[in-house]
């Protein structure tokens, strides 16, 4: 697995393989998966790292379609969800602007919901 992967993963299974490497879709498929999402999306979350990420929703990618033009509103949702997720999930990390990069990564080819999963590892 490891050989096939650094020869590199075709850009149509990256998004499965992300979720079975990091171990995300055993997580999802636990019990507690879609649960968890949705309480963690629903939980108060420290409001210093719900104010940096207000702050820093505007200044992430400003160019880049899935944050800007006719996708700005769903995309800059869906990073506020999964941003605030994480600073619930991991309350010691809390919210840095550098989290925004690697979210950017997973986000054009996976579900929200994924996302959250797979930055959690």
């Amino acid at each position: 697995m490891r050989e096939r992967c650094r020869k590199g993963i075709p850009p149509s299974c990256r998004a499965k393989a992300w979720l079975h490497l990091c171990g995300a879709k055993y997580k999802m498929e636990s019990d507690k998966g879609p649960v968890t999402w949705t309480r963690l999306v629903q939980a108060r979350a420290d409001e210093r790292c719900v104010d940096d990420i207000e702050k820093d929703l505007h200044r992430n990618f400003p160019t880049h379609e899935l944050f800007g033009g006719e996708y700005e509103k769903i995309g800059r949702a869906e990073l506020y969800k999964v941003l605030k997720a994480y600073s619930v999930h991991n309350p010691s990390d809390g919210y840095c602007q550098a989290q925004v990069r690697n979210i950017k990564l997973i986000k054009s080819s996976q579900r929200v919901e994924n996302k959250h999963i797979n930055i959690s590892y």
